[in-house]
């Protein structure tokens, strides 16, 4: 039985840099971090014990993704990319996502 839970202080911080090639295509890349903390009390009733556990995690990811950015008013775009290679400390190793990224665009 897991009872106790109390959460911490948590934050985050992210951004990205991109640059605008020839025609619609675009290249960026973002980095994001978060890192929190958590406690929590776990009681065993079959052994008769308990134990309390403190956490801490961290996760940073670094995202590099090609976009193509359709106009669709003067003042309204639609940015779409389709692969990002993403990186985690937890698994040193690269990897190729397709995940589709839709951001809309409105300026004034």
């Amino acid at each position: 039985m897991v009872d106790n839970v109390k959460f911490g202080l948590a934050t985050g911080i992210g951004g990205y840099l991109g640059y605008r090639l020839d025609g619609p295509l675009s290249e960026f890349v973002e980095y994001q971090y978060l890192g929190g903390q958590a406690s929590w009390d776990a009681t065993f009733p079959l052994f008769g014990v308990s134990s309390t556990f403190d956490a801490t995690a961290i996760g940073n990811a670094l995202l590099a993704s090609i976009a193509y950015d359709l106009p669709l008013s003067p003042t309204t775009g639609l940015t779409i990319a389709g692969a990002s290679l993403n990186t985690c400390p937890a698994s040193p190793r690269y990897t190729l996502e397709r995940v589709p990224l839709i951001r809309l665009l409105i300026a004034r």
